[in-house]
């Protein structure tokens, strides 16, 4: 969030140093990282809502609305796709099916993202200057350090 306000806060001098293409990018790119957390969950629970309610494929609606759900639908079911596949992928590249389950926990996951995301808005908000750093490299263990493979 604070890199796209930083970035965003000269937009004239962003597009000069990177250009109208690269500056669309990278703000695109920003705002879904940043927006994505935020909006997902209120998405899918509208989505939901009209699943249970009996709404979302009702014969019922008019044309409009149905073009609507129809679109809603789609959009969830890209998205969605967008962050499975690429981790199945992953898994099968690797031979890794063995962690398949850990594939089901991605809605946990999502969840946690949407909930720092939150935090992390409120914060910006609260403390735009605070930075709540992560520590890293922290081991109750100091002799286990990660080697990559083909290492000595």
């Amino acid at each position: 969030m604070q890199t796209l306000v930083t970035h965003t806060r000269q937009p004239r001098r962003l597009v000069r140093e990177l250009g109208w293409l690269r500056a669309i990018y990278v703000v695109a790119t920003l705002a879904a990282n940043t927006l994505g957390p935020l909006i997902g969950p209120v998405f899918m629970a509208y989505v939901l809502f009209d699943a249970v309610a009996g709404d979302l494929l009702s014969p019922r609606k008019s044309v409009a609305q149905a073009i609507a759900s129809t679109c809603w639908i789609m959009l969830a079911m890209a998205g969605l796709a967008s962050l499975v596949l690429p981790t199945a992928l992953a898994l099968s590249r690797r031979g890794l099916w063995s962690s398949v389950l850990f594939l089901c926990a991605r809605p946990v996951q999502w969840a946690f993202m949407s909930a720092a995301a939150w935090a992390a808005l409120f914060d910006l908000f609260r403390r735009p200057y605070h930075w709540a750093k992560t520590e890293h490299g922290v081991s109750t263990n100091p002799l286990r350090t990660f080697r990559p493979p083909g290492s000595a």
